[in-house]
């Protein structure tokens, strides 16, 4: 990855309303999702929504894809895994092992307090 094309993924997330959207279809994994459930899940006018969807599309962030009559949209893991990859690419002296505990606590932490605040 280049900056160029990392500068334009990050500068699509740098605003609310696509990073809602982002985080919902990384939710839905590989299935993706329609916009019309991405609109009501949200809150967000289908106006409003195509254009948000069209900055994340063009940042390749996301792909869509028509299925019949409708276009299902989809977080893309392999351009998320790439730019996380040009960001770390110097840290820690290229032992990106070492990160992985890092990471994984933060999810451990984030469940744990989930489930304290449903008891």
């Amino acid at each position: 990855m280049d900056t160029s094309t990392a500068l334009s993924i990050l500068s699509a997330l740098a605003q609310k309303t696509r990073i809602e959207i982002f985080k919902l279809l990384i939710k839905k994994g590989p299935s993706g999702c329609c916009p019309g459930e991405i609109a009501e899940k949200l809150g967000i006018p289908l106006t409003t929504l195509s254009f948000h969807l069209h900055h994340l599309k063009s940042s390749t962030l996301i792909e869509a894809t028509q299925q019949g009559r409708q276009i299902l949209y989809r977080a893309d893991f392999a351009k998320i895994a790439e730019l996380i990859g040009y960001l770390l690419e110097d840290c820690c002296g290229k032992d990106l092992q070492s990160l992985i505990p890092f990471f994984c606590k933060g999810s451990e932490e984030k469940e744990l307090q989930k489930t304290k605040t449903d008891e």
